[in-house]
């Protein structure tokens, strides 16, 4: 298996939560093992299926198809394949297909690593056929395209069970035997599971180089600056300034907490006393004034004019 559809498949296995070594062992029996078909990568890995394309079409374009060589009402494995023998004449045909009906033809292919039908794209959760294939364009859209499927057709749960011949059966069909899929299942099951166990005992043993070094490296800088720290402060005494990287960072000495409390407490008294002074102020100023308003008013009512 190439090391990129290997890498894939660990990143979805952990995203899904999946047995490794099964995800491994299913992803290298059920695939080809290249997941594109052009050099280029410009094409997933596809198979066109003509009667397929019959099925996929509207009725009434089934007829002119099968006169362009197209379409066939029924699987003829002996002679629909021979003109995909090759990267380019499988992308050829396709294109023909496509011109014929897009939305068919994407339909009519299987695609990537699992050889998925395009026509279960509204099964899997895809809003069109074309996101569908858009999909397979990676790696890692392939396998998430396979454990898709296995959790639609209830596939998943024997793959978790390592039940290679429900497994082997429910993706290929009665005739599972015939390419004995669950015997190989099982013996590709086997070889993973050593080398996953292998990598992960080796991991668990060799730390990984730069992330050691970089800790070396963190750890020494630490114990640099923990000890121009203790230094400072044994020579800076009460004034508690300590160097750290160029800079210097004050401590306050032990008694400055109380008095900036005391300071504080000391702040909060003075403002309240300057605030009952002047609204204490503010009231004899209005008691004042009432006052004189109601000797004014005495003195109209006598006759008196002021000034």
């Amino acid at each position: 298996m190439k090391r990129e559809i290997a890498v894939a498949t660990a990143q979805v296995a952990k995203e899904e939560k999946i047995d490794l070594a099964g995800l491994l062992a299913f992803v290298e029996v059920e695939s080809g093992g290249e997941p594109f078909n052009t050099a280029d990568h410009s094409w997933p890995i596809f198979l066109f299926e003509r009667h397929k394309f019959w099925k996929n079409l509207p009725p009434n374009k089934r007829d002119a198809a099968a006169r362009n060589g197209l379409a066939h009402s029924d699987w003829r494995p002996n002679s629909q394949y021979k003109d995909q023998n090759t990267p380019a004449k499988r992308v050829a045909l396709l294109k023909r297909a496509i011109a014929f009906d897009e939305k068919a033809a994407l339909m009519s292919a299987s695609w990537g690593l699992g050889q998925v039908m395009g026509e279960h794209y509204d099964d899997l959760g895809y809003m069109t056929v074309q996101s569908f294939v858009q999909d397979s364009r990676t790696i890692t859209g392939q396998v998430r395209m396979i454990v898709k499927f296995l959790k639609k057709n209830n596939l998943l749960r024997h793959l978790q069970a390592k039940n290679w011949q429900a497994l082997a059966k429910g993706y290929n069909g009665a005739g599972y035997k015939t390419n004995k899929y669950d015997t190989k299942l099982a013996a590709a099951y086997a070889k993973w599971a050593k080398e996953v166990s292998a990598l992960e005992q080796e991991a668990k043993r060799t730390p990984n180089p730069s992330l050691t070094a970089s800790t070396k490296a963190a750890e020494s800088q630490t114990q640099a600056g923990n000890t121009r720290m203790t230094e400072s402060v044994a020579t800076t005494g009460a004034a508690g300034t300590i160097a750290v990287g160029g800079g210097a960072l004050v401590m306050a000495p032990n008694w400055i907490v109380p008095v900036l409390i005391l300071l504080a407490g000391t702040i909060l008294v003075l403002t309240f006393f300057i605030l009952h002074q002047r609204r204490k102020a503010a009231e004899q100023t209005a008691v004042a004034a009432a006052a004189v308003s109601v000797m004014l008013d005495e003195g109209n009512s006598n006759g008196y004019q002021p000034g």
